[in-house]
């Protein structure tokens, strides 16, 4: 599974469309495989939804999100988890335990 964090000077963005920078996160049996960033300014909402689908991400982990993106991500069957802030190490903890099939 691919997860996409939006992020802003360490910690999870206020908004999808707020983010500086994307990480993405593959994970496998609750387990962190790969992680790399990839650097989002100055793009719109849009190019910014349209990063994920080409990645392609499972799901997205945010704080808020716009409602035009979350229908372009959710009509391309892309999971969102809103709600999500604080410290990104925080959260990058709270993504292991929620995508472990042994916690499900």
């Amino acid at each position: 599974m691919k997860i996409g964090i939006p992020i802003c000077k360490g910690f999870i963005a206020p908004r999808f469309d707020c983010a500086e920078e994307f990480l993405i996160m593959e994970i496998t049996d609750g387990q962190t495989i790969k992680k790399h960033v990839l650097r989002c300014l100055g793009q719109n909402p849009l190019r910014r939804a349209l990063l994920m689908i080409q990645v392609p991400v499972n799901a997205i982990v945010c704080f808020r999100i716009d409602n035009f993106s979350l229908r372009l991500l959710e009509d391309h069957k892309i999971t969102i988890i809103t709600e999500q802030s604080g410290l990104l190490e925080d959260v990058l903890k709270h993504c292991l335990q929620r995508f472990d099939p042994e916690e499900s």
